[in-house]
């Protein structure tokens, strides 16, 4: 299922967390979620699976707690199969982590989290896309009840979970606090299509994934950006691939964004005034 994540398609590929206590967040992501420090320099610590990072936590001396703003909702790493998802609720059973949910989304199967710092966690695996229904050109995406006993059925290790090397950054989901707004932001300026509209939640994605881009405004319309020294969002990558790269920049210039260059390369700040890069 991988298909819908490669080179050629418009993803999240990376991001960076700020957290407040690190000691804490580098013993949950990797005891909890079975995940390696690939590679640290200063306060960054770069977390994925042997030598392949997936995201960067960092900190600094003055973060404050997590409030209701705008940017992550949660960040979702995709399994390569089921059996994985059963050995990982296995795992958290085994070890009594707590979880938020867990749920069918017919196009998928999933289970749901929080980190210390409370930024929410999706941890799930697609059905193959010979079972995606879609109606009047949109995905069917629903929230039902998992069937854990069988899930767990379905694991094939009762060791300690090790997240499997072939996982993925599958979406990012986040809070705006202006549904409309940020939809045409996805889709006019950034160029993702729009999948399924919930209402209060509307699904994007590029090359007819389910979606590689979430948004919702579950924070309320009059939520304010994260300010700089909050734990949350600082950043992700945008892989936007080489043969649209100059459509791509054309297009942030027509819509009056500014491109600005740093140590990590270049970037745009997107609707919730979080940096892009790409």
């Amino acid at each position: 299922m991988f298909k819908y994540h490669t080179k050629n398609h418009k993803m999240i590929d990376h991001f960076t967390l700020m957290v407040k206590d690190m000691e804490k967040s580098l013993e949950f992501y990797q005891n909890a979620l079975g995940l390696d420090i690939v590679s640290q320099s200063g306060n960054d610590y770069n977390m994925g699976v042997s030598d392949k990072v997936l995201f960067t936590l960092t900190t600094r001396d003055d973060v404050v707690p997590k409030v209701k703003t705008t940017g992550l909702y949660h960040f979702a790493l995709l399994l390569p199969s089921r059996n994985e998802l059963g050995n990982l609720l296995h795992h958290f059973l085994k070890t009594e982590q707590r979880i938020t949910g867990g749920s069918d989304h017919h196009v998928s199967e999933a289970l749901y989290l929080n980190d210390p710092d409370m930024n929410g966690i999706e941890i799930y695996a697609d059905f193959p896309d010979s079972k995606w229904e879609f109606y009047d050109n949109e995905v069917k995406m629903v929230t039902e009840p998992m069937d854990y006993e069988n899930l767990i059925k379905s694991r094939t290790s009762d060791e300690p979970f090790k997240m499997p090397k072939e996982t993925i950054i599958g979406h990012l989901h986040f809070h705006v606090n202006n549904l409309l707004g940020a939809n045409n932001f996805f889709i006019d300026v950034l160029g993702f299509d729009q999948m399924l509209n919930q209402r209060s939640a509307i699904f994007l994605s590029n090359g007819n994934y389910h979606h590689h881009v979430g948004i919702n405004i579950w924070n309320g319309i009059n939520a304010i950006n994260r300010p700089d020294n909050m734990a949350g969002l600082v950043d992700y990558h945008l892989n936007v691939p080489t043969k649209e790269l100059d459509e791509f920049i054309g297009n942030l210039r027509d819509n009056k964004l500014e491109i600005h260059y740093d140590d990590k390369g270049k970037y745009f700040f997107d609707i919730n005034k979080v940096k892009v890069y790409f």
